[in-house]
């Protein structure tokens, strides 16, 4: 079949292939790639006789003249139809045809145009009316298959034959056979109206420049040289470093353009004529690429480094070796950026993909200076804790590395030194215990207070060991304040063996760190230690107890909760001696110490925050233990309550905050001590009795339930009377108490009118109650009325102060729990403070105070309402000289948020609840001396207002409630904004109302009938600026 080279449009492709073609190259080639429907190759391999009749198995590649540059985009772009000729390429790599071709049986424009940068198209099959000639002859390899002229050498011969996974073959019976040779199909190619000369000697080539050894700093190389013939030139290609054959530019005068990696590089160049003739003086030539990249180098701390300076141009690929020297009172810590190393002589080798090279020498103070000092600490083991491998140790650290020191171990005292190397390492090695000892130490360099941490080895098994620097005294912030103390060992209840009493003492922590203990172990053990604040602000505490056999050791520290309070845990080791008072089978237990700094109260206070308490004696033989109800008086008398069937007494020194007292044992009739202390961080008096060889443990704490108190005498004395203790107080009788100053409740309190009818009345002068944080106060069948509370005005000044707010004149709950069921609410105001005047002529702007919540205010905490009328009250916002018109949520002139009910924080349950004529009434107007009229105040929530925190509304009724915006006297003044005439709810605030009617509520801007400046009313039932869901509710509104 005759093909048509398409030599004008990709020349170089078209004399790549001639020159094959004329050298012979494709001399006994043969197709060996057939896929029918998208290509059938050849000129990859051949074989010596075609016409041998033995199976195929050896063939001879080819030979290459060197990877041709892609001409796909050269000159018009030819797609590769049927019946084009392409040249084939290694995948992924554009610019790698060589000898390979293939014809397209198909139209692979759609593939094989865009692949690999596109398969170079170089010619095309001319058409032929013989059946046996042109395009005819490629549709004949598009019959064939894998089951019938197609074979998979592969899979026949092995993987070596993977490349004829694909072989056509001239026999279709059978493709489970490996063909002879005389049975592939063999390619011969001649050159129509050839009229080249052939030539008679080998050509020859040779390099001008550069010249050997060159040496070079730009990325790209040229060489250049020339080539002869006796006839012509085909082709100049060279090799770089072993690689691959490229063609060079030109043949006579060649030139070639080469990307070297640094170092040393060489190119060998040959000839080629057009019978494949190579060149038989292969010429070459080896020069140098030489890259530089600039030296960051940085130097922190004191110190220097030889070798390199800071800029200094660096030869990619080459070593360099870098010395850092510390100065006097410094060490070398490391090396960091572009390497890492720890060693202070650094050998790297530049990479040869840098752009650049940073390095940094660390120096740092000597931690052999720095951490000089006095340690104290101690060694145990943690998993296994046994005497043996527990101790106290003290470390005198010098400035030059040298150490001494003390260990206390099992009642003994031993003396050791040694010295810390460079790496802040160090090891002791001696006799300790009677038994040879290894004390390993390290110290952390990069912990400014001073740690020692290490083991000890030897013996029976290993301890961890650490120590820390002593400081000077207590920190200057945060520190456990200076004093007396009282402490609890607590008992380890999980364990039956162990101690059933809780140890107690005191202690005193002085300005020096110091802090001494002394008191009683759970074992009735007594005992005194002392120990010294390291700079981690910890105490290591190390008792020798019960003749050097045992010990209590541990840490001790600030409490995370609370830093004026301590916390430790403590391993307490006591070994079994039958001569043992109490415990003789001995035991080894972790045990918690608690402490907190303890005053004696003033006269009349009592000492711990509860006066209904509950009295636990347990343990040891009392399988059941012994309960019993306690009052503590305000004398802090402990008045235990009948029937008292074990004769508790129990009396408190409050000086020392020691307890004593005693109890009967309800089995044996024995009066037995009680012993115990006040540890005011748990409201609780915590200690121990001794029963046989056993101890058992005491506590003190608030009773976990109201005590009831009945209130015969509806009286203000009963009542006040009745709230020092707290507990649930039970009217007997109907009666109204009229109050006469704020009652801040203590104790968590119910009220319970118990079936009468019980009135509490502010008498329009004050508020009721306030409840402090974690107090909580419930009532039931209570009418709560008329309680009146005012901000406090401003200041009169150049800077003048706003006014005080207005709140809960009923409750104002400071962060408690309100709980209040079938109570009436009725008749409260809170009335906002009127700012105070600028007495200068600047005519400052002070907003007057807020009225919030007329009769519940909550701050933060929680409160629930269950079948209550909350009717009639009013919350009031105060005078202010705020002349702007701001929205709503900051501090501005006379707002009135909740005629009822006022929330910021928190939580609040409504239930069942009835809201009823209440008013949130902004604050008037007020006339200014500089003739004008201030800002009438805003009014949002007739009933209910929340401004951050959730509340939620089931099966309420909102009713007749409104939020009226101030009118405005004047029209220069702006009237109030009304927001919500029942129920607002601001931006950082979340609500929920299912089934809540709300009925002729309504919401009236201020200033109705003025021409100018009106105020706003919006959402008669509700406002929304947060999150407000209504779930199966009723708006029925004016």
């Amino acid at each position: 079949m005759d093909v048509e080279l398409f030599d004008n449009d990709k020349p170089e492709t078209v004399r790549n292939f001639l020159l094959y073609v004329r050298s012979g190259a494709y001399s006994n080639s043969f197709l060996h790639r057939c896929v029918p429907g998208f290509v059938v190759q050849g000129g990859g391999f051949s074989v010596s006789d075609p016409l041998s009749s033995n199976p195929f198995s050896a063939y001879l590649e080819v030979t290459k003249y060197g990877r041709l540059a892609n001409e796909f985009l050269v000159g018009p772009r030819i797609s590769n139809t049927f019946a084009t000729i392409a040249m084939a390429k290694v995948g992924d790599d554009p610019n790698s045809a060589t000898s390979q071709w293939f014809f397209n049986l198909g139209d692979n424009s759609s593939t094989l145009d865009s692949q690999n940068g596109g398969f170079t198209v170089f010619g095309r099959v001319l058409e032929s009316t013989n059946s046996n000639d042109g395009t005819n002859i490629l549709q004949r390899f598009n019959m064939l298959s894998t089951n019938a002229g197609v074979v998979d050498l592969g899979n026949l011969l092995g993987p070596d034959y993977q490349v004829f996974s694909d072989l056509p073959v001239s026999y279709t019976n059978t493709t489970t056979r490996v063909p002879s040779d005389q049975e592939l199909y063999y390619v011969r190619i001649s050159i129509l109206n050839q009229t080249n000369q052939t030539g008679q000697s080998p050509p020859a080539v040779s390099i001008v420049s550069p010249s050997p050894n060159s040496r070079f700093t730009n990325q790209t190389v040229t060489l250049r040289g020339t080539a002869s013939d006796d006839v012509s030139v085909a082709r100049v290609v060279y090799q770089v470093q072993g690689g691959p054959l490229e063609i060079a530019t030109g043949t006579t005068n060649w030139e070639i353009n080469v990307s070297p990696l640094p170092g040393w590089t060489t190119v060998t160049v040959e000839s080629i004529d057009w019978e494949g003739n190579h060149s038989t003086n292969s010429a070459s030539v080896t020069f140098f690429y030489l890259v530089q990249v600039p030296l960051n180098l940085q130097i922190v701390g004191a110190g220097t480094v030889v070798g390199a300076t800071n800029g200094q141009a660096l030869q990619v690929g080459r070593f360099y070796t870098l010395s850092a020297t510390p100065a006097g009172g410094s060490v070398f810590q490391m090396w960091t950026g572009s390497v890492t190393s720890a060693a202070p002589v650094l050998t790297f080798q530049v990479p040869t993909n840098a752009t650049d090279f940073r390095l940094t020498a660390n120096f740092i103070t000597d931690p052999l200076i720095r951490f000089a000092g006095t340690y104290y600490g101690l060694f145990d083991a943690t998993n296994s804790p046994a005497i043996e491998n527990s101790g106290f140790l003290t470390l005198v650290l010098k400035t030059d590395g040298f150490f001494s020191g003390t260990i206390l171990h099992q009642g003994g005292t031993y003396e050791y030194t040694g010295r810390f190397d460079r790496s802040d390492s160090a090891s002791v090695q001696g006799i300790l215990g009677g038994v040879n000892r290894f004390l390993n130490l390290q110290l952390n360099p990069t912990n400014a207070a001073g740690i020692i941490t290490g083991s000890l080895l030897g013996g029976t098994g290993s301890a961890q060991v650490q120590l820390e620097r002593l400081a000077s005294g207590l920190a200057s912030s945060n520190a456990p304040p200076v004093g007396s103390y009282t402490f609890v060992v607590m008992s380890n209840s999980s364990d039956p063996l162990a101690p059933g009493g809780h140890g107690f003492g005191t202690g005193t922590l002085g300005q020096d760190g110091a802090f001494t203990v002394s008191g009683s172990l759970g074992d009735d053990t007594a005992f005194t230690a002392s120990a010294m604040i390291s700079q981690a602000n910890r105490w290591p505490f190390y008792l020798t107890l019960y003749g050097g056999r045992g010990a209590l050791l541990g840490w001790v520290s600030p409490s995370t909760d609370n830093p004026a309070n301590l916390d430790g845990s403590l391993q307490w080791i006591k070994p079994p001696d039958p001569n043992w008072a109490t415990y003789p089978a001995g035991f080894s237990n972790e045990v918690a110490f608690l402490a907190s700094p303890y005053t004696a109260p003033p006269n009349d206070t009592r000492v711990l925050h509860w006066a209904n308490g509950l009295a636990t004696i347990a343990d040891a033989d009392l399988a059941l233990g012994i309960t019993n109800l306690v009052k503590l008086t305000t004398t802090n008398t402990i008045n235990v309550t009948e029937p008292n069937n074990a004769r508790i007494e129990l009396s408190l020194d409050l000086q020392t905050g020691l307890a004593n007292g005693s109890f009967v044992h309800p089995w044996v009739g024995t009066t037995n001590k009680v012993r115990g202390v006040i540890l005011k961080r748990d409201d609780s008096i915590l200690g121990q009795f001794v029963d046989g060889d056993q101890t058992g443990s005491l506590n003190l704490s608030a009773a976990p339930f109201l005590v009831t108190q009945r209130v015969a005498n509806v009286s203000l004395p009963a009542l006040t009377t009745a709230l020092r203790d707290g507990g649930l107080l039970r009217f007997e009788n109907d009666g109204v108490i009229v109050l006469t100053n704020s009652i801040v409740l203590q104790f968590d309190t119910a009220l319970e009118a118990n079936g009468h009818d019980v009135v509490l009345s502010g008498d329009g002068l004050t508020r009721l109650f306030q409840l402090p944080t974690n107090v909580s106060f419930s009532a039931s069948g209570i009418t709560f009325a008329n309680g009146r509370h005012t901000g406090t005005n401003g200041a009169n000044a150049t800077l003048p102060q706003p006014g005080g707010d207005g709140c809960g004149a009923c409750i104002l709950n400071l962060g408690g729990m309100i709980a209040l069921t079938n109570c009436v609410l009725t008749n409260f105001v809170v009335v906002g403070g009127d700012a105070g005047v600028d007495m200068t002529t600047n005519f400052t702007s002070t907003p007057g105070g807020r009225g919030l919540g007329a009769a519940i205010c909550n701050r933060g905490g929680r409160v629930t309402l269950q079948d209550c009328l909350l009717a009639d009250n009013n919350a009031v916002g105060g005078r202010g000289t705020s002349v702007s018109s701001a929205g709503l949520t900051p501090a501005l002139s006379g707002t009135a948020l909740g005629g009822a009910l006022f929330s910021v924080g928190g939580e609040c349950q409504v239930r069942d609840s009835v809201f009823l004529r209440n008013h949130a009434l902004g604050g008037v107007a007020r006339l200014l001396s500089s003739g004008e009229y201030s800002r009438a105040g805003d009014a949002a929530g007739g009933a209910l207002a929340v401004t951050a925190g959730f509340i939620q509304l089931v099966s309420a009724k909102c009713l007749t409630n409104t939020a009226v915006g101030a009118g405005a006297p004047s029209t220069n003044a702006g009237a109030g904004h009304a927001y919500g005439g029942a129920f607002f709810v601001d931006s950082n605030a979340t609500a929920v109302a299912e089934q809540t009617g709300f009925g002729a509520n309504s919401a009236a801007g201020g200033g109705s009938g003025q021409t100018r400046n009106p105020g706003d009313g919006q959402g008669g039932a509700a406002f929304n600026a947060g999150s407000l869901l209504l779930r199966d509710c009723t708006l029925e509104q004016k």
